[in-house]
């Protein structure tokens, strides 16, 4: 909804209002007029243009913290310390300590309270401490080189920047005694087309992709009284399709490995459809199919399924929207939308299948249901775990099977590390647990990681997957360097989950594999014995046990171990809580069935 701005009183903003410098405003001029351009008319327009929304496809984390403890202590991220951003001069530090909170910081992030509060009370001096900010930050990265803070550029920070530059300037020009401080932010636009335009801006090989395209495609629906806004439109357009087309399969699974993804992209293209920045028919059709999907993905404590980089968020509201009547039903858990038939989807471009039985018909039914996630793709790097035919399990009100989660992103390791060769980025120990082998559900050769460096992507290994009376029946099939791992998961809701596991190893010699099983740390251990384990959970409304039982020799249960790292989850980005990891070791000689099984009472 377009937003009204009016009310100023001119004389109380003079006595707090800080002057532009000199030097600055002069430059200001001069840039704008050497693109063709008069300040004092792309000024005059900018005060005339209408407002875009303050929330739309650039706020994938919205910012509820009050603005004046933004301005008086600090605005905050995360789990990060409060960033003093109304007397900030070292950008660049946040950034060197933290990835993320370097890129949500450049992204103006802190920008949408102020902004907020200004358009709300029409007070004068919300606008004048962000454009404050603001100047102080063109002021700055006007003189510093690229390399002292790479995170200015990083194409995801610029990319969301942009809207909210756009908001500003076009707030401080409709205010007579801005003048000056509109040029400079005008030229700040014109200085983020061009930066936007550069291939480093642009990488059309994972989700970032989109962010630089639908920023360009903001920006020239606003920015009209530039003379690089046909051309800024006409790219970005391209760049978009080209983008909703790479990003999401023809079944409308985002390919990226990582439901979460799946949610804020796909948020990001609907905001972008609702505010008029994408018309093209078949974008649209991929848009309504990544919706279905969607619903598919929430577990039954209304948090994402965690395959991939994926945050346990939190999704279930009673106003949530879909453009997906079933989708819609499980985010409200059934207030709104339409409830669905099938209790099994299977998505054999995207490489994931799910079931949820029974399917919830009324209002307040999601939690009692049964949910398995099966993850069997390999589209890319991007975000993709060392987890191939992973399985999620939820059932009888808790979860069963887990996953490790994202943890966060932090510093990089070394390009000459010897991680980097099993396909690792990050240096924290934690990051590379959470990514590795053993973290997931699944099988693991030799204690060596599943390879996500030079292997060719397979794409989606999904197999069959069909329901019948009850009872389900997924397959998947992964070719890995030097053997064949396939998965048969049967699955009868509220009673048990067999894994059926088939290896053909391609060297004559031995070799081990163990089938590793994360399992909710809030369950105790009640029995080991014979390689069974039997697992409580004293709940007084879901009290649930378990028995396991598997292959080979039982790899003993362990919680929370530090050294070496096992037994591990992260709902959170930076926080980590223990879940038991137990293990089924086997000898595999050429060929090998294997058969694990968890029964529920």
């Amino acid at each position: 909804m377009t937003q009204e701005f009016s009310g100023f009183d001119g004389d109380a903003f003079m006595e707090s209002l800080t002057p532009v410098e000199d030097e600055l405003y002069k430059y200001a001029r001069s840039a704008l007029q050497s693109r063709g351009a008069d300040p004092d008319e792309v000024v005059a327009s900018l005060a005339i243009a209408t407002l875009p929304s303050l929330k739309g496809w650039f706020t994938i984390s919205r910012s509820r913290q009050d603005p004046r403890v933004i301005l008086a202590s600090g605005w905050k991220f995360a789990k990060f310390e409060p960033v003093p951003v109304s007397t900030l001069t070292n950008w660049a530090k946040y950034g060197e300590e933290h990835r993320s909170w370097g890129f949500h910081l450049h992204a103006f992030e802190f920008m949408d309270p102020l902004l907020r509060a200004a358009d709300e009370t029409k007070d004068p001096r919300w606008l004048q401490e962000a454009v404050k900010i603001a100047l102080g930050w063109i002021k700055l990265h006007r003189q510093l080189d690229d390399e002292v803070d790479t995170m200015v550029w990083y194409d995801m920070s610029q990319s969301l920047r942009m809207p909210r530059l756009i908001a500003l300037a076009m707030r401080a020009a409709r205010v007579p005694t801005m003048h000056e401080h509109a040029v400079v932010l005008a030229e700040a636009l014109a200085w983020h087309l061009d930066e936007l335009h550069k291939d480093r801006a642009f990488n059309p090989r994972n989700n970032h992709g989109f962010y630089t395209a639908v920023s360009q495609v903001h920006a020239a629906k606003h920015l009209g009284m530039f003379p690089d806004a046909v051309e800024t439109a006409t790219e970005g357009s391209t760049r978009l399709a080209l983008m909703a087309r790479s990003q999401f399969g023809p079944d409308g699974v985002h390919l990226e490995h990582s439901p979460d993804y799946h949610r804020m992209l796909l948020n990001s293209f609907e905001l972008a459809v609702r505010d008029g920045l994408i018309n093209d028919d078949e974008i649209r059709s991929r848009i309504v199919r990544a919706a279905h999907v969607l619903g598919w993905m929430v577990q039954p404590d209304g948090t994402i399924v965690q395959f991939g980089d994926s945050p346990a968020t939190n999704v279930v509201s009673s106003n949530a929207e879909s453009i997906d009547a079933a989708t819609r039903f499980i985010l409200t858990d059934g207030k709104f939308g339409l409830a669905n038939d099938r209790e099994l989807a299977a998505f054999a471009d995207g490489g994931y299948a799910f079931v949820r039985s029974p399917q919830p018909k009324n209002p307040g039914e999601l939690a009692k249901t049964g949910y398995l996630a099966f993850s069997a793709g390999f589209h890319s790097r991007a975000h993709k775990h060392a987890d191939d035919l992973n399985v999620i399990w939820y059932d009888r009100g808790h979860q069963i099977l887990t996953d490790a989660g994202r943890f966060g992103y932090g510093d990089l390791l070394p390009a000459d590390s010897e991680l980097r060769k099993e396909g690792f980025y990050y240096s924290s120990p934690e990051r590379q647990y959470v990514e590795s082998t053993i973290a997931h559900n699944t099988l693991m050769m030799d204690g060596e990681n599943h390879r996500r460096v030079r292997r060719t992507p397979y794409g989606s290994a999904l197999g069959e997957c069909v329901a019948k009376s009850g009872r389900f029946d997924l397959s998947g099939r992964v070719r890995h360097t030097d053997y064949v791992h396939r998965r048969r998961i049967i699955y009868v809701p509220g009673e048990e989950l067999r894994l059926l596991d088939a290896v053909h190893s391609a060297k004559e010699e031995s070799r081990e594999a163990i089938v590793w099983l994360n399992i909710n740390g809030a369950f105790e251990l009640a029995d080991v014995s014979g390689g069974t384990v039997k697992m409580t959970l004293d709940d007084a409304e879901h009290p649930l046990s378990l028995t396991l039982s598997g292959p080979g020799k039982l790899v003993a249960p362990v919680r929370g171990q530090k050294l070496p790292m096992r037994g591990w989850r992260s709902r959170v980005d930076r926080d980590l809580e223990p879940t038991w990891s137990i293990g089924f070791r086997v000898k595999i000689e050429t060929r090998a069935n294997l058969e694990t099984v968890i029964k529920l009472s």
